[in-house]
């Protein structure tokens, strides 16, 4: 699969795949070898949490699990201790340092050539404009980024090192495979060959049959299809939010902006789903979009139909009672929103994550950076080594103040702070409302100051550690007999799709699994090329 496709497709079916064993004790049974090999996973530290997750979660059901290293990546090894059994081959070097970050500073070359950056920071921590200003990092955005890294490093070595008696004894940081044999971080050194006969001895002799992962869950399609065809669905629509915020009105990939998600939300208005998981990896952006698409965000919530509240979610389905004692009149159920963020949802990417009645966030997420940054470039410098001469002409006081030909005067960056304090003002109101705490708390936590999603956790600026199939499961758990509900996916913003991919995504979990099988596919691709 490409890259951009592959984690929302694993990690769905791998979902699916979890769910059938936790309601079938004889599938458990019969599932002898769950096979991964894995091979440049090119994903985030976030979605390799993930992924390494739901593997834990399946090898604690009795699955025998067993992952096979053909990288030499560092997330490949942190993928493949969610596995019972880790196998490389003796050519394998395992990479166990710290975490590290580079960061280019241009204030040296913007000297140089006549260049003189005007930013303005709401927030100690608010960092983003730095890399124009100094020629190092600051006390506070090299503490924040220090702690961070830590946080992930500790994430690291606890998952790699679980089951080394020697994790406190280990100098090296570069390792062979027969080291980390030795070291019992993984547990056999063999060639590939080897790894499937390996496989095939486990099953004691007995005839086996080798199947794709798509194909086994074919398989329990034909299994359970017949009777799940007729139940209930649960429709969850997956609202996914990758990259800048932008002020635009034009469909640019890999960012976000109002257009792109005023009609899918319009959309879902109509649909009325069960629930919207919002699907965010973003490092922020317009300050203004990010209130426009939080408000949009606001009113999808409330434009839920009137439903039975035994299956709502525990926080929107309590019945209003007035005054009076008498219950006031049936108003539309909101419809449960739940953010899952990704690599990054920091800045106006946590903005927009404020609105979810449960914010899920991995112990590898970057989150926070609550604070405002604007300004920039005075270029004039550059005109005058060239010999270039510029004049203008204004209708009134400051109109040239967002000129890139000269600085902000002192009523000018007074001006404009005032207005960035203002805006942080409205940013922490947004949280404050969304979190339940009190903006003075919110303050103290933000300042631009960014974190990974473990400390998140603990300072309450998320409410769960845990990824896209941990709301999956919390939308389930509030359902009565979930595991009779079959799940429909709409994954927005929409692209236009062939009449075949159309008709599939109407046709239930199980029915496409039945579907590609008898056309002898591997997997159809269901979402947007464009997302992360």
């Amino acid at each position: 699969k490409s890259e951009k496709t592959r984690f929302y497709e694993l990690s769905i079916y791998l979902h699916g795949f979890l769910r059938y064993l936790k309601n079938s004790s004889k599938l458990v049974k019969e599932v002898k070898v769950l096979t991964v090999y894995i091979n440049q996973p090119k994903l985030g530290w976030a979605q390799s949490w993930e992924i390494r997750d739901l593997l834990s979660q399946i090898s604690a059901t009795g699955v025998n699990t067993r992952a096979y290293l053909l990288s030499q990546e560092k997330n490949a090894l942190y993928i493949a201790t969610g596995c019972s059994e880790i196998c490389a081959p003796p050519a394998a070097t395992f990479d166990l340092s710290g975490f590290h970050s580079e960061s280019f500073f241009l204030a040296g070359f913007f000297e140089k050539i006549g260049v003189k950056p005007q930013f303005l920071s709401v927030g100690k921590f608010k960092s983003a404009a730095e890399m124009f200003e100094r020629k190092n990092h600051s006390t506070a955005a090299r503490t924040q980024l220090s702690e961070i890294f830590k946080d992930f490093h500790t994430e690291f070595l606890d998952k790699v090192m679980k089951n080394s008696a020697g994790k406190k004894n280990l100098k090296q940081f570069l390792i062979s495979a027969q080291e980390a044999k030795k070291n019992n971080i993984i547990q056999k050194v063999i060639y590939p060959d080897q790894f499937t006969n390996m496989i095939s001895e486990s099953l004691n002799g007995k005839q086996k049959t080798a199947l794709a992962f798509w194909q086994a869950l074919s398989i329990l399609s034909k299994r359970h299809y017949r009777l799940l065809k007729k139940q209930k669905k649960l429709k969850i629509a997956v609202m996914l939010a990758n990259g800048p915020i932008v002020e635009s009105y034009e469909t640019t990939p890999g960012t976000i902006n109002l257009h792109d998600l005023q009609s899918p939300l319009e959309e879902l208005k109509t649909e009325k789903p069960d629930a919207v998981i919002l699907r965010i990896n973003s490092p922020g952006g317009s300050a203004l979009t990010s209130d426009l698409i939080w408000q949009l965000l606001m009113t999808l919530q409330d434009s839920g139909p009137v439903r039975n509240t035994d299956n709502a979610l525990d926080e929107i389905q309590s019945k209003e009672i007035s005054k009076s004692g008498k219950k006031k009149k049936k108003e539309p159920e909101k419809i449960p929103v739940l953010v899952s963020q990704s690599d990054v949802a920091a800045s106006g990417g946590y903005y927009i994550s404020a609105i979810g009645n449960n914010i899920y966030s991995t112990p590898l997420s970057i989150t926070g950076s609550i604070g405002v940054v604007a300004g920039k470039f005075n270029i004039s410098g550059i005109l005058k080594n060239l010999g270039i001469s510029l004049d203008s002409v204004n209708s009134g006081d400051n109109g040239e103040w967002l000129s890139l030909f000269n600085s902000f005067t002192v009523r000018q960056k007074n001006e404009l702070l005032n207005s960035m304090q203002e805006v942080y003002n409205l940013f922490l109101d947004r949280i404050s409302q969304g979190r339940n705490m009190i903006t003075k708390e919110i303050h103290k936590l933000g300042q631009g100051r960014v974190y990974s999603g473990k400390k998140a956790k603990e300072l309450g600026l998320i409410d769960k550690c845990g990824g896209l199939t941990h709301a999956i499961q919390e939308i389930l758990d509030s359902k009565t007999n979930a595991h009779k509900l079959t799940i429909e996916y709409s994954f927005y913003p929409r692209i236009k799709t062939p009449l075949f991919r159309k008709t599939m995504a109407k046709i239930p979990f199980l029915g496409k699994l039945q579907v590609i099988q008898k056309l002898n596919q591997n997997i159809i691709k269901l979402v947007d090329d464009r997302f992360l």
